[in-house]
């Protein structure tokens, strides 16, 4: 089978809708190809096709002009594939529906959260989201709320593919401990909707356990001066470091660091966080997590058996504490979150998009 994915994000963008599409793409690698419309370097872009399984070509196909989708359905009658992968129901599910229209050829849509909540906002998009869903072949959610709101809007019943930890267990580092501190740690891209700002208001309600907390937060993002602001003005600085680096390198550290992964995020007109593969990530390091109360990340976090999760300040600070001063249930939601962490690999999370592909 030739298996054809179009995407406008793809390593070596950062983010979670490029590791995703890489991951499933290893998985069908033997009958992929991928072709890449993204904005990066092309020393960066050789550097990832070095490194790729599958077939990848970085390739322009999005136009100036209307529509701008044309190129991308000029790719498809080029190549002619088996079936068509993408990851952004619109434009390219569009195209991806008008090119079965034409051909047969049948496809898969990927959503990742805030494409399906842009497309449900505005009628006309609506509309279009429904006949591109339901047109579909398989639409793969990231999440079960998200699949649960897909049928809602469409009548479609989505297959849930998780997200999958960038940090894989054969990479994990020997674990760190800082001497006699509990240490905290956020990672994440510096945007006021992670809720870090929570974190740094919560410590400075807390200047009883300042001797034995220390926070880390790691990542790179414009809200970055408004946090070494916040440090400044609750005169955290001997409790709080913000490094400002989102290598592979930087991150392992943070998270071989982390005592109690804390990112307490906040949704802001329809942005939120779609599922939360960072605290599968400090889960395989060992370290349980603070998370909010929202869609999607209570499926990340389990509350009460890998971390705990809070709806307010008061409840945020309130787990703080509790997990700062209890090392022994720190352990227990942290060998807990280890172990459910270990399931999400990309072969166990699209075992069931193969057999709808394969059987």
């Amino acid at each position: 089978m030739n298996i054809l994915t179009l995407t406008m994000d793809f390593l070596p963008m950062s983010g979670g809708l490029a590791r995703f599409a890489d991951s499933l793409a290893r998985v069908f690698a033997n009958d992929m190809t991928v072709i890449a419309d993204v904005e990066a370097p092309a020393l960066e872009c050789r550097a990832v096709q070095k490194h790729t399984p599958y077939c990848l070509r970085y390739q322009s196909f999005m136009r100036p002009g209307f529509p701008r989708w044309r190129g991308a359905f000029g790719v498809l009658r080029k190549e002619r594939p088996d079936m068509v992968v993408v990851h952004h129901v619109l434009p390219l599910g569009f195209v991806a529906r008008v090119f079965r229209k034409v051909t047969g050829t049948p496809y898969i849509v990927c959503l990742h959260g805030m494409d399906f909540a842009t497309a449900v906002r505005r009628p006309w998009k609506r509309w279009l989201l429904r006949r591109v869903l339901r047109g579909a072949h398989t639409v793969v959610a990231n999440s079960q709320f998200l699949a649960s709101a897909v049928h809602a809007q469409t009548g479609k019943t989505a297959i849930v593919c998780y997200p999958t930890p960038w940090i894989r267990p054969e990479s994990l580092v020997t674990r760190e401990r800082t001497g006699g501190h509990v240490v905290l740690t956020s990672v994440a891209r510096l945007v006021e909707r992670k809720g870090i700002q929570r974190v740094l208001r919560a410590l400075a309600n807390m200047p009883d356990m300042h001797d034995t907390i220390r926070y880390h937060i790691a990542g790179v993002g414009p809200y970055a001066a408004e946090i070494r602001a916040l440090i400044s003005k609750h005169h955290l600085s001997h409790v709080v470091s913000l490094t400002e680096n989102d290598s592979q390198e930087c991150l392992t550290h943070a998270y071989a660091q982390a005592d109690v992964f804390v990112l307490p995020t906040l949704s802001s007109d329809g942005d939120r966080e779609g599922f939360g593969i960072v605290y599968l990530e400090a889960a395989l390091f060992g370290a349980p997590s603070i998370a909010s109360w929202e869609p999607g990340v209570d499926e990340a976090v389990l509350d009460g058996e890998t971390g705990v999760l809070v709806s307010d300040d008061t409840e945020l600070e309130r787990a703080m504490r509790r997990l700062v001063g209890d090392g022994v249930l720190r352990k227990t939601l942290g060998d807990a979150a280890r172990e459910r962490a270990k399931h999400f690999t990309p072969e166990i999370q699209f075992q069931e998009l193969k057999k709808r592909l394969y059987d």
